[in-house]
């Protein structure tokens, strides 16, 4: 029978989890690199991962600067997140701090209609028999495990989407009857947008943004050009709930890690012996002294898997001990 435990609910002091969704030329990069700068202040360190030609080194000058990736094709989730661990890396390493740490990925329409995309991914499995369902049973899972990397970003994340255009026809202010663009849903897979904290709508003619969706009530019923000034209002939002431990220093050399695969194995063999997260928590943090599968080291992870993979309440656990 499963524990439950009821406690009085509290606020965490979660990194941010933002999304800038606007037609092309709606100004998603710029708002992003100057709410980003907002988020971590001007000691933060910001980093763009680029999958448009380079489009955000235009603003390589603007809010305190950044640094960027480039991601050029096939846009195939897995690229975005072996790109993704290449920047964790980097902050590990430098041991930036996590409030101070913001990833901007501009953007991901890219993961889903680009080439190499999800979109590309499923016709490629269909092929000529056009089975559709088969196909979208290998390509839902991708799918699920871009953005769930995406979630567990070590830091503050920010990400663009293009979104789908129509042409209306408006009347201006001298009673002349001409034609503007608007933005309607994200280029991304349905429902896209209940995955983040906010999500900003961006008007192309304007630049100005409004909150479509807003779990912080910060920007409930206004429209504005995103700024510094809105980022740094989440970060102090957000910095009022229960602290967030920042992530442990490297290991020291000689004392190897797990690789990314060797992690999933891991969580793989807690699913596969129907362990819960809590669970699998606690018996990594038996076997392995942390409760952070990251920080397990090579020469552990046999005692680990074999721990994670024995049937529950069995005298493989109680060996731990």
């Amino acid at each position: 029978m499963s524990t439950f435990e009821i406690r009085k609910a509290e606020r965490r002091n979660v990194c941010a989890r933002v999304a800038f969704i606007g037609p092309s030329g709606a100004g998603k990069t710029y708002s992003s690199v100057h709410y980003a700068r907002g988020l971590v202040g001007p000691e933060g360190n910001v980093v763009v991962i680029d999958t448009e030609q380079g489009s955000s080194e235009m603003y390589s000058d603007k809010a305190g600067g950044f640094s960027v990736l480039t991601l050029d094709a096939p846009y195939s989730p897995k690229r975005y997140m072996d790109a993704i661990d290449v920047v964790e890396k980097m902050w590990d390493e430098g041991q930036v701090p996590l409030k101070q740490r913001v990833l901007i990925v501009d953007q991901i329409t890219h993961a889903w209609a680009g080439e190499g995309g999800v979109l590309d991914y499923v016709d490629s499995q269909a092929g000529t028999s056009k089975n559709s369902f088969a196909a979208w049973k290998k390509g839902t899972p991708i799918q699920q495990a871009f953005i769930e990397r995406l979630l567990r970003v070590e830091g503050h994340l920010i990400v663009t989407m293009r979104s789908k255009t129509e042409w209306v026809l408006e009347k201006d202010s001298n009673g002349k009857t001409v034609p503007r663009k608007i933005g309607l849903a994200p280029v991304q897979r349905n429902d896209i947008e209940f995955e983040w904290q906010v999500v900003f709508d961006i008007e192309q003619d304007s630049n100005q943004a409004r909150a479509t969706k807003d779990r912080t009530s910060l920007y409930a019923g206004r429209v504005f050009q995103p700024s510094e000034e809105h980022g740094k209002k989440l970060a102090d939002f957000l910095a009022a709930g229960k602290p967030l431990a920042d992530p442990a220093p490297p290991a020291p050399k000689g004392e190897e890690l797990l690789a990314p695969e060797q992690v999933a194995a891991l969580v793989n063999a807690a699913k596969v012996a129907g362990r819960g997260k809590e669970e699998f928590l606690n018996v990594v943090e038996k076997a392995a002294g942390t409760r952070n599968p990251k920080e397990v080291k090579a020469s552990q992870y046999t005692a680990v898997l074999e721990a994670l993979s024995a049937p529950k309440n069995t005298s493989a656990l109680d060996n731990l001990a």
